[in-house]
C-alpha cells in the first residue's frame, strides 16, 4: 500500500515538472518573439529616424536650392558651406563669379537724385543725394537718419565715420561726420569749375576724389592731409574710384568705356592694366572674393571683372531694365545696392550655380 502511494506521488510530481518545464518553454517562446520583435520595431525606428533625417536634409536642400539634384542656383555663398556639411550630399561651386541676380527691393517713393551709395559696416546704407545726405536700413531701405546738405557726389567709410563728397559754389568739399552723421571735421577741400558728377573713396592709408575737370585724383591723408594730385594718363571723363587691397586703385572712364587700374603715385600715373569695351561705366565696388563688380549709367548692367583686368561676366535683371540711369554701386556679401538716381535706392541679391549630387 504504500509502495503504491509513493509511486502515485512520483508519477504526480514527474507530470507537475513536466508541465512546469512545458511552460517555462513557452514563455522562453514568448520572451524570444517579444525580443524579435523588439528588435524589428527598433530597427524600423532606427530606419524610420534615418529617413526623417534625410527627408529633412532633402527638404532644406530642395528648399534652398528649388531642385533634389543636378546644376541648382544658391542665395547665398554661406549657404554652400552649410550645405556641404551634409555627408550625403556633395556640393561643388561651378564659378565664383555669380550667375545671375534676384531684385529684392525698391525705395517706395524717391524724389531726390540718388547719386552715390555704400554699405556701412552695420550693413545699413549710406546714401548722398541732391539735397541731402542718409542712412537708410539695409533690410528696408527705409530712412534711419537724414541730414539736409548740398549736392552729394560720394559717400565712402573712414576709420572715424562717415566721409562725404560735396559740390557747391565752384568747390568740392570732403566733410566727415559720425555714424549717426554728426559733423566731425572739414576733411578737404578743392577747387572746380564745372557740377560733373564724380566719387570718393578710402582705404587704410588714403582718401581719393575723382577731380574730372583736371582728369585726376585728389589724394589726402587719413586725417585729411591733402598729399598730391595724381594725373590720370589717358582718361576722358573719370568718375568712379576704388581702393584695392594691393594699395592700387580703380578708375572707371565714362566717356572711354572702361576700367582703369593705377598705382598710386603724385604727378602722372599709366594705367596698369585697362579692361574695355564697358558701356558708360561709372560706379565700382569689390566683393569678398576679390571680385570687381561695376555699374553701367544707361546699359542697365552690371560688369564682373577679375583682379587681372579681365571681363568675366554681365549681370542684369527685368527690373533694372526698368531704371533709366546707375550712378553708383556698393557689394557686401551676396548683396548689391545701386544708387539710381531718381529711382532711388534698388538692391538685389546675387546668385551662384553650384552642382548638387
Amino acid at each position: 500500500m504504500l509502495k503504491t502511494e509513493i509511486h502515485m506521488y512520483e508519477v504526480e510530481g514527474i507530470t507537475q515538472v513536466e508541465k512546469f518545464i512545458t511552460g517555462l518553454y513557452k514563455k522562453k517562446q514568448c520572451i524570444e518573439t517579444l525580443h524579435n520583435l523588439t528588435d524589428e520595431l527598433l530597427s524600423q525606428s532606427h530606419d524610420a529616424d534615418i529617413l526623417k533625417e534625410y527627408k529633412q536634409k532633402s527638404d532644406e536642400v530642395e528648399t534652398a536650392l528649388g531642385i533634389d539634384i543636378g546644376t541648382c542656383q544658391f542665395p547665398f555663398r554661406r549657404m554652400l558651406i552649410r550645405m556641404g556639411d551634409f555627408k550625403d550630399i556633395e556640393l561643388q561651386l561651378r564659378d565664383s563669379a555669380p550667375s545671375t541676380m534676384k531684385f529684392r527691393m525698391k525705395e517706395k517713393k524717391s524724389t531726390r537724385v540718388c547719386s552715390t551709395i555704400s554699405w556701412t559696416n552695420n550693413k545699413n546704407l549710406l546714401c548722398g543725394r541732391d539735397e541731402c545726405l542718409e542712412v537708410r536700413y539695409g533690410a528696408s531701405v527705409e530712412v534711419m537718419s537724414s541730414l539736409k546738405t548740398s549736392s552729394v557726389n560720394g559717400v565712402a567709410l573712414h576709420k572715424l565715420g562717415l566721409l562725404a563728397l560735396y559740390w557747391r559754389d565752384g568747390k568740392n568739399y570732403i566733410i566727415l561726420y559720425s555714424p549717426e552723421l554728426e559733423f566731425l571735421k572739414l576733411f578737404g577741400e578743392f577747387f572746380r569749375t564745372t557740377d560733373k558728377f564724380s566719387h570718393l573713396a578710402c582705404s587704410e592709408k588714403y582718401v581719393a576724389a575723382v577731380d574730372p575737370d583736371n582728369r585726376q585724383l585728389k589724394v589726402f591723408s587719413g586725417d585729411g592731409q591733402h598729399l598730391y594730385d595724381m594725373k590720370l594718363m589717358g582718361t576722358m571723363r573719370p568718375w568712379g574710384v576704388h581702393f584695392l587691397h594691393d594699395g592700387c586703385v580703380l578708375v572707371t572712364d565714362l566717356m572711354a568705356g572702361c576700367l582703369k587700374k593705377y598705382a598710386m603715385r603724385a604727378g602722372s600715373s599709366e594705367p596698369v592694366w585697362v579692361c574695355r569695351d564697358l558701356l558708360s561705366p561709372v560706379g565700382i565696388s569689390t566683393n569678398q572674393d576679390g571680385l570687381i563688380f561695376v555699374s553701367s549709367f544707361s546699359a542697365k548692367k552690371i560688369y564682373i571683372i577679375s583682379q587681372q583686368g579681365v571681363l568675366l561676366k554681365e549681370l542684369t535683371n527685368q527690373k533694372l531694365m526698368n531704371i533709366k540711369e546707375v550712378y553708383d554701386i556698393s557689394v557686401v556679401g551676396d548683396q548689391i545696392a545701386l544708387a539710381c538716381g531718381q529711382d532711388g535706392v534698388v538692391c538685389f541679391q546675387m546668385m551662384f550655380d553650384a552642382l548638387v549630387k
